[in-house]
Protein backbone atom coordinates (compact mmCIF):
# COMPACT_ATOMS: atom_id res chain seq x y z
CA UNK A 1 0.00 0.00 0.00
CA UNK A 2 1.36 3.38 -1.03
CA UNK A 3 0.25 6.50 0.83
CA UNK A 4 0.69 10.11 -0.24
CA UNK A 5 -0.04 12.68 2.45
CA UNK A 6 -0.89 16.33 1.97
CA UNK A 7 -0.14 19.07 4.47
CA UNK A 8 -2.19 19.16 7.67
CA UNK A 9 -4.00 22.47 7.86
CA UNK A 10 -6.22 24.23 10.37
CA UNK A 11 -9.70 25.34 9.30
CA UNK A 12 -11.97 27.74 11.16
CA UNK A 13 -14.93 25.34 11.06
CA UNK A 14 -15.86 22.46 13.30
CA UNK A 15 -14.87 19.00 12.08
CA UNK A 16 -18.54 18.08 11.68
CA UNK A 17 -19.27 21.21 9.63
CA UNK A 18 -16.26 20.63 7.37
CA UNK A 19 -17.16 16.98 6.87
CA UNK A 20 -20.71 18.00 5.96
CA UNK A 21 -19.34 20.62 3.54
CA UNK A 22 -17.15 18.04 1.80
CA UNK A 23 -19.99 15.49 1.75
CA UNK A 24 -21.69 17.82 -0.74
CA UNK A 25 -19.51 16.82 -3.65
CA UNK A 26 -20.29 19.96 -5.64
CA UNK A 27 -18.12 21.81 -3.07
CA UNK A 28 -15.03 19.93 -4.28
CA UNK A 29 -15.00 21.82 -7.57
CA UNK A 30 -13.93 25.05 -5.83
CA UNK A 31 -11.05 23.21 -4.13
CA UNK A 32 -9.45 21.95 -7.34
CA UNK A 33 -6.76 23.90 -9.20
CA UNK A 34 -7.39 25.68 -12.50
CA UNK A 35 -5.81 22.74 -14.32
CA UNK A 36 -9.05 20.76 -13.86
CA UNK A 37 -10.54 20.50 -17.34
CA UNK A 38 -13.61 18.45 -16.39
CA UNK A 39 -15.75 18.18 -13.23
CA UNK A 40 -19.12 16.49 -12.85
CA UNK A 41 -21.05 15.63 -9.68
CA UNK A 42 -23.35 12.65 -9.34
CA UNK A 43 -25.30 11.15 -6.40
CA UNK A 44 -22.51 9.50 -4.44
CA UNK A 45 -19.40 11.11 -5.89
CA UNK A 46 -17.84 13.06 -8.72
CA UNK A 47 -15.61 12.75 -11.78
CA UNK A 48 -12.74 15.09 -12.59
CA UNK A 49 -9.89 15.43 -15.05
CA UNK A 50 -6.59 17.21 -14.50
CA UNK A 51 -5.09 18.54 -17.71
CA UNK A 52 -4.42 15.71 -20.14
CA UNK A 53 -4.56 12.95 -17.51
CA UNK A 54 -7.43 10.42 -17.71
CA UNK A 55 -10.73 11.21 -15.98
CA UNK A 56 -10.98 9.99 -12.41
CA UNK A 57 -14.26 9.02 -10.75
CA UNK A 58 -14.54 9.00 -6.96
CA UNK A 59 -17.47 7.73 -4.90
CA UNK A 60 -18.25 7.75 -1.20
CA UNK A 61 -17.16 4.63 0.68
CA UNK A 62 -18.57 3.52 4.00
CA UNK A 63 -16.33 4.37 6.93
CA UNK A 64 -16.67 3.27 10.54
CA UNK A 65 -14.54 6.22 11.63
CA UNK A 66 -16.58 9.42 12.14
CA UNK A 67 -13.38 11.47 11.80
CA UNK A 68 -12.81 10.44 8.16
CA UNK A 69 -14.48 10.96 4.80
CA UNK A 70 -13.43 8.23 2.37
CA UNK A 71 -13.81 8.47 -1.40
CA UNK A 72 -12.80 5.45 -3.44
CA UNK A 73 -12.05 5.18 -7.12
CA UNK A 74 -15.12 4.23 -9.14
CA UNK A 75 -13.77 2.26 -12.05
CA UNK A 76 -10.74 3.11 -14.08
CA UNK A 77 -7.42 1.34 -14.23
CA UNK A 78 -5.99 2.47 -10.87
CA UNK A 79 -7.67 1.54 -7.58
CA UNK A 80 -7.13 4.13 -4.82
CA UNK A 81 -8.85 6.10 -2.06
CA UNK A 82 -8.86 9.82 -1.21
CA UNK A 83 -9.30 10.22 2.54
CA UNK A 84 -9.96 13.37 4.53
CA UNK A 85 -8.87 12.98 8.18
CA UNK A 86 -10.55 15.41 10.61
CA UNK A 87 -9.18 16.34 14.04
CA UNK A 88 -11.54 18.50 16.08
CA UNK A 89 -10.09 21.50 17.91
CA UNK A 90 -13.42 22.44 19.49
CA UNK A 91 -16.65 23.90 18.19
CA UNK A 92 -15.05 26.44 15.87
CA UNK A 93 -11.95 24.83 14.40
CA UNK A 94 -10.40 21.59 13.22
CA UNK A 95 -7.31 20.25 11.55
CA UNK A 96 -7.66 18.32 8.31
CA UNK A 97 -5.21 16.22 6.35
CA UNK A 98 -5.84 14.63 2.94
CA UNK A 99 -4.24 11.37 1.92
CA UNK A 100 -4.32 9.12 -1.12
CA UNK A 101 -3.87 5.39 -0.57
CA UNK A 102 -3.52 2.78 -3.26
CA UNK A 103 -1.86 -0.43 -4.33
CA UNK A 104 0.25 0.96 -7.16
CA UNK A 105 2.83 -1.01 -9.08
CA UNK A 106 6.29 0.62 -9.17
CA UNK A 107 5.81 2.18 -12.61
CA UNK A 108 2.40 3.69 -11.75
CA UNK A 109 3.72 4.86 -8.38
CA UNK A 110 6.57 6.69 -10.11
CA UNK A 111 4.21 8.30 -12.65
CA UNK A 112 1.65 9.37 -10.02
CA UNK A 113 3.90 10.62 -7.24
CA UNK A 114 4.38 14.20 -8.45
CA UNK A 115 0.80 14.80 -9.73
CA UNK A 116 -0.80 13.28 -6.60
CA UNK A 117 1.40 15.25 -4.22
CA UNK A 118 0.59 18.44 -6.15
CA UNK A 119 -3.13 17.61 -6.13
CA UNK A 120 -3.09 17.08 -2.35
CA UNK A 121 -1.31 20.41 -1.90
CA UNK A 122 -3.77 22.19 -4.21
CA UNK A 123 -6.79 20.68 -2.45
CA UNK A 124 -5.34 21.64 0.95
CA UNK A 125 -4.76 25.18 -0.30
CA UNK A 126 -8.40 25.29 -1.42
CA UNK A 127 -9.54 24.06 1.99
CA UNK A 128 -7.46 26.68 3.76
CA UNK A 129 -9.48 29.39 1.97
CA UNK A 130 -12.82 28.19 3.36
Amino acid sequence: MTTYTGPEIQIQRSADALKAHLSDFSNFEALFPDSVTYFKVYDEGFTFQLGQLPKVALKREASEDPDRLVLGSAGGTVDFRLIAHFNSLGDEACRVCLTVEGDFNPMIRMMLEKPLNQLLTDLSDGLSKL
